[in-house]
């Protein structure tokens, strides 16, 4: 809607967009903004063991880099941090629940929670990652042979932002860059065409909170 004026394309972020049309014969045009407070879900993270997660990553497009731009677009690089054990998620007012990704890729554990507005008026929140597990991926070929010696690379990918329109982008990135330090070595398909990836940790929702 913002480059080509249809639904569709990438999504682009922001605190809000208006419509407007400045008509050639005008030389200005007044536009006003309402403003409302913004939220901010605040809490800590803790391990299996109960114990604060001292270092880990958050992906989501509420992880956003400030820009010059009028408008945001999500990338793998724009992933919030936890820092002895606490994070903050900008949820705005957003009254649609957005998942947050958490991962502590040394300890090979992780968490999903879903944030909101809502979320953040109902106080500092506790989010406990699991530890990570194991999926199998078989690769097959048009006719359903098995394709050997392929190197998932970018194959394999992780949806952060499914997207639920009925013009579908989903934001994801190759699990190489979501987690460079487990995924040095890309997984190569063998003789059945098969490759074994780590998956990401349990789901936890938190949209009641």
């Amino acid at each position: 809607m913002v480059s080509q004026g249809k639904p569709g394309g990438r999504p682009a972020y922001a605190h809000a967009f208006i419509a407007c049309e400045v008509k050639p014969d005008r030389d200005s045009l007044e536009v006003n903004a309402v403003l409302r407070p913004g939220m901010t879900v605040t809490g800590q993270v803790i391990g299996p063991d109960g114990q604060p997660i001292q270092d880990a990553w958050m992906f989501s497009p509420v992880c956003l880099t400030p820009s010059r731009e009028a408008w945001l677009e999500w990338t793998v690089e724009q992933n919030g941090t936890v820092k002895s054990g606490g994070f903050q998620a900008h949820a705005s007012t957003l009254k649609a629940e957005v998942p947050v990704y958490f991962l502590d890729p040394n300890r090979k554990v992780g968490a999903t929670a879903n944030f909101s507005g809502k979320s953040a008026a109902g106080g500092p929140v506790t989010v406990r990652l699991q530890p990570c597990g194991n999926a199998k991926a078989r690769l097959v070929d048009a006719s359903g042979k098995p394709i050997a010696a392929i190197v998932a690379r970018t194959v394999i990918n992780m949806v952060v932002a499914p997207s639920n329109s009925l013009f579908r982008y989903e934001e994801a990135a190759p699990l190489v860059r979501i987690d460079p330090i487990n995924y040095a070595d890309s997984p190569v398909s063998d003789a059945p065409g098969a490759g074994r990836v780590p998956r990401p940790g349990p789901r936890r929702d938190l949209s009641n909170l």
